[in-house]
């Protein structure tokens, strides 16, 4: 599933993500998430997603 929003980049660099694309992944307020550039994209993904990815790895 695609989700798309357009957003501003605030004083101090702070940038609001919208409720709707916080909630797809399931972030929540006082989560850690990971933010890295790929393909000159930023990229955002929750903790516990990653851990989930990992694992999924290490089954295979």
């Amino acid at each position: 599933m695609e989700m798309q929003a357009r957003a501003k980049i605030g004083d101090k660099g702070r940038l609001v993500i919208p409720a709707t694309l916080r909630e797809a992944p399931g972030m929540k307020v006082g989560d850690s998430v990971d933010l890295r550039v790929e393909d000159s994209e930023l990229r955002i993904s929750t903790r516990r997603a990653r851990i989930r990815k990992a694992q999924e790895r290490v089954r295979r």
